[in-house]
């Protein structure tokens, strides 16, 4: 049975919730896949966790024991790619649907010309509870061009998390080193390259958020990145764009805040 999907998990200290996400994918029914952990030199119980699933043959871990930061580990992860397509796990995310892979995996056979697949996804707290469904008001093919404008204006990822790319579409790409808070953006604008994104309107992905999400506190940062991912794409901005994104992305943090707020509550 040939291998179809590499399923990647950049790993960095993530003992309290990388169980959830080796889970997620080994409970997938769709079955041809390959897990890739590769850990960043953790120096919490990361390694004893991930080495308790070792047993299943689809499941390769790769220990660094050099700290190679965010990107340096993301790219790790990319050379690991030796199939038709591949998804990037966060260690606190999940699958949230056991039918996400068999989705993804069907749209991207029926459309050979669609670089990535993405979906709604359910925020999910630090115990898995379910927080808020995030849709985002669209099905099938969809514009990735106007994804990543409204991307940088907005100061937030109007792309959200992608359920799989396709291998061919990311080859001889890396992960930027200049981003931390962006960098997923950059990659989607990208892999793309100005063609149609897919989107299944269905919650497949679990997105956690918890207390060390600091992507809406460091907002001067966030627009920084945007700003410079605007100028690597040749998206133009006018001088009054950074004050829209640094409104736009203080609101955002609000609503983040909130359902941080309302997490804890939940708990």
């Amino acid at each position: 049975m040939r291998t179809e999907i590499t399923v990647l998990i950049p790993a960095r200290n993530g003992a309290a919730f990388i169980a959830d996400a080796i889970e997620s994918v080994v409970d997938q029914s769709f079955p041809r896949w390959r897990l890739v952990i590769s850990d960043d030199a953790s120096t919490d119980a990361t390694l004893g966790i991930i080495r308790r699933y070792l047993s299943d043959t689809r499941i390769q871990l790769i220990e660094n024991s050099v700290n190679a930061g965010l990107a340096g580990n993301w790219n790790r992860c990319l050379d690991q790619v030796t199939t038709k397509y591949f998804i990037m796990v966060c260690q606190d995310d999940l699958l949230y649907s056991t039918q996400a892979l068999q989705k993804a995996y069907e749209i991207m056979e029926a459309q050979p010309r669609v670089p990535a697949v993405y979906c709604d996804l359910m925020l999910v707290g630090a115990n898995r509870n379910p927080l808020l469904a995030r849709g985002f008001h669209r099905s099938g093919l969809v514009d990735s061009s106007k994804l990543g404008r409204r991307s940088i204006l907005q100061t937030r990822n109007a792309f959200g998390v992608a359920l799989l790319f396709r291998s061919e579409a990311a080859q001889g790409l890396r992960y930027d080193p200049r981003l931390a808070l962006a960098i997923d953006v950059d990659f989607s604008i990208a892999t793309a390259k100005r063609q149609p994104i897919y989107h299944i309107p269905e919650r497949l992905i679990g997105y956690r958020y918890h207390g060390r999400n600091q992507t809406g506190v460091l907002l001067e940062r966030l627009v920084q990145e945007m700003t410079h991912i605007a100028g690597k794409h040749g998206i133009p901005l006018r001088p009054w764009h950074r004050a829209l994104m640094t409104v736009s992305g203080y609101t955002t943090n609000l609503a983040r805040q909130a359902v941080l707020w309302y997490g804890a509550r939940a708990s």
